[in-house]
């Protein structure tokens, strides 16, 4: 992913503008298998949050999610994913439900694809990210 970084220059945002936040320490949010022992996920839409402020998500089912839709099948960021979310819930299995009940998929914004990849510099930050309640997605647009 390529970063520029333009000092002292008038900026917009046409789109959204996704930030994470890792709050780290060892306090964290209990996530429980459901009775078939898995951790189910729905897909999410991830635009601009709320019209009139910006959308703060710190909820960890909804973290993983985005995570799961930010990154590639197959891909080591994947892999990863499921390995954090496993081990801190003792799940046998982390299943995404492919589309809501309408059939619809859920989506991450063009502008913000992305976002989460530095997440996954370590096994740590993930699970920090995933599961410590002061960890925030924020979802924002530059409309308000």
């Amino acid at each position: 992913m390529t970063h520029l970084i333009r000092n002292q220059v008038f900026e917009t945002n046409s789109s959204s503008c996704h930030s994470v936040s890792v709050q780290y320490g060892d306090v964290f949010d209990g996530l429980t298998p459901d009775a078939n022992n898995e951790i189910v996920i729905y897909p999410g839409e991830f635009g601009w949050g709320y019209y009139d402020r910006p959308e703060e998500i710190n909820d960890p089912l909804t973290k993983i999610a985005y995570c799961w839709q930010d990154t590639c099948e197959g891909s080591k960021q994947r892999e990863m994913l499921e390995k954090v979310v496993l081990e801190h819930t003792g799940a046998s299995k982390l299943r995404m439900q492919s589309t809501f009940d309408d059939g619809s998929e859920g989506y991450i914004d063009h502008q913000s694809a992305g976002t989460s990849h530095k997440l996954f510099a370590d096994e740590w930050t993930l699970k920090n990210f995933l599961f410590s309640p002061n960890s925030v997605l924020t979802l924002d647009h530059d409309n308000h």
